[in-house]
């Protein structure tokens, strides 16, 4: 997959999470247990612009940054991308 279509495939992904609040897990197949009450975070950064990629599929411990449950509060990653889209968030 190039790296336009892993963008496109990620923002639709996580725009789909939002669009469906039943949703409890990613709609698809990643062979790995995820925390459902956060957004994926498949990168951090441009991917198109950088020095590194962070490869960040669920994030730890921290902040809730990424928790469904803040994304009507500003400010927030999950709202950025929720508002934005994760790619420009």
């Amino acid at each position: 997959m190039d790296l336009s279509s892993y963008i496109n495939f990620w923002d639709q992904t996580i725009e789909s999470l939002f669009a469906n609040s039943s949703v409890k897990s990613l709609p698809l197949n990643l062979g790995i247990k995820i925390q459902e009450d956060y957004m994926p975070e498949p990168y951090m950064g441009d991917p198109n612009n950088c020095s590194f990629v962070i490869v960040n599929l669920n994030p730890g411990t921290g902040v809730c940054h990424s928790c469904f449950k803040q994304q009507d509060i500003n400010g927030t990653l999950i709202n950025k991308a929720k508002t934005l889209g994760y790619s420009t968030a």
